[in-house]
């Protein structure tokens, strides 16, 4: 940020976290077809087998909890199921938005960028990269105050 200012350019930097993504977070997305071509994966049996008790055990473990839903905080493989969930953000911050400088740290995220279009508030902001998600992002609601990600 502070070499694009010395350069004299119009930047702008959002920053956001994803409200209780941990407690909210099904890993149950890594059993579908999609996700292992994200990577281009080709499991073997005994690895996809591995794969789905992963997935099942961590599940069963959220069963058992309040919420009925999420990760366990401070299993180190969550934080891996985390990154995961997010990846498809990483790569359209990288090929779609072309940013100064994008950093995350599993939920929380900055995003810098050239002010270009000439962003006159964090809506306009938001609707442009809403308009280069390919539906990732979005509104979560009428009042505009939320994002959704997928």
């Amino acid at each position: 940020m502070r070499t694009a200012l010395e350069d004299n350019k119009k930047i702008v930097a959002v920053t956001a976290d994803v409200s209780s993504f941990y407690h909210e977070l099904n890993p149950g997305f890594m059993l579908k077809d999609e996700f292992n071509r994200l990577f281009d994966l080709e499991l073997t049996d005994e690895e996809a087998k591995l794969h789905r008790l992963f997935i099942t055990a961590i599940q069963a473990w959220a069963d058992k909890t309040p919420l009925r839903k999420g990760l366990p905080v401070g299993l180190p493989a969550s934080a891996v199921v985390a990154n995961m969930a997010l990846i498809e953000l990483d790569r359209l911050m990288e090929k779609q938005v072309a940013p100064l400088y994008y950093g995350r740290y599993v939920d929380d995220f900055l995003l810098v960028m050239e002010n270009g279009a000439g962003f006159d508030s964090t809506e306009d902001l938001w609707e442009w990269l809403f308009a280069r998600s390919d539906g990732l992002l979005n509104w979560k609601d009428k009042e505009r105050e939320a994002v959704r990600f997928k």
